[in-house]
């Protein structure tokens, strides 16, 4: 199946002489492929694939087809959910030895769903054979390029796997180094509120309600400065991150240690009307 070229006969860039023929026969195939997708001429389309045993690997999790009428079915799939379709491909190349040649094409799919136009690339590898009809495509495997993989990486960056990693790698040496270097690292964030106080609320007046709440979170956020805590502005992050809904508050620490606390100190305040969690 795979011949052997008479090194004779060879151009001078050590191109084989029907080399120039070849592509160009095969890239007669491959555009009438595309233009009968388009078409939705399912007969067309399986004109271009080997009669016998065709295969197609599609980006489907289920588009595996290993033979002539799995590859129809694909095919009769693909034509029935787009109102119009068309394939438009660039850059395409060839490589051909003897009978068999593989060739690589970049393709924009343009799919129409009602009033819903998408594009989708994708990128496209063939297998062809020379048979008696003339070359017909033997395997045909689509693919999608990883969007989340950044250019000159080969495989996915993962950190860890389980969050017991992710904190190991954050207490180690290393790992807090690098956290600190970004501007990141362990926080401690604290929630407070009033013990009863929906009840509290219902016994005081409007006006004695709100200025309760006004000396608690003035309390609070005294505790949490003296501890070191920061409660409004983070400068490292540059937002606020003081939270205050009724009488419930979050602040935060950007170490571990002091983290108890503002729950002792706030429980202490001296108020004589509330306690505090």
């Amino acid at each position: 199946m795979f011949g052997i070229m008479d090194p004779m006969r060879r151009k001078a860039d050590d191109r084989p002489v029907s080399a120039d023929r070849d592509i160009a026969d095969i890239r007669a195939v491959l555009y009438r492929m595309t233009g009968s997708y388009g078409a939705k001429d399912v007969d067309g389309v399986m004109d271009t694939f080997v009669a016998d045993v065709p295969m197609l690997v599609g980006t489907g999790i289920d588009e595996l087809r290993f033979n002539a009428n799995d590859v129809r079915f694909q095919i009769e799939r693909d034509s029935s959910e787009p109102d119009a379709v068309s394939i438009g491909m660039d850059n395409l190349r060839a490589t051909v030895f003897g009978d068999a040649a593989f060739a690589y094409t970049d393709v924009m799919i343009n799919a129409t769903f009602g009033e819903r136009h998408q594009r989708f690339p994708v990128r496209m590898t063939f297998g062809l054979v020379r048979t008696e009809e003339g070359w017909r495509v033997a395997q045909s495997h689509t693919s999608v390029p990883e969007k989340g993989l950044p250019e000159g990486r080969s495989f996915p960056v993962q950190l860890t796997k389980t969050l017991s990693e992710l904190l190991t790698s954050i207490d180690s040496d290393t790992g807090s180094a690098a956290l600190e270097a970004m501007g990141l690292g362990t926080t401690t964030i604290v929630f407070t509120d009033i013990v009863d106080s929906t009840s509290l609320s219902q016994s005081m007046g409007d006006r004695e309600w709100s200025s309760l709440i006004k000396r608690h979170f003035d309390t609070v956020e005294g505790i949490v400065e003296s501890m070191g805590g920061v409660g409004g502005q983070n400068p490292r992050r540059r937002r606020d991150v003081r939270v205050r809904v009724g009488d419930i508050g979050a602040d935060y620490f950007d170490e571990d240690a002091a983290g108890d606390g503002i729950a002792r100190g706030a429980a202490s305040d001296g108020s004589d009307r509330c306690s505090h969690r």
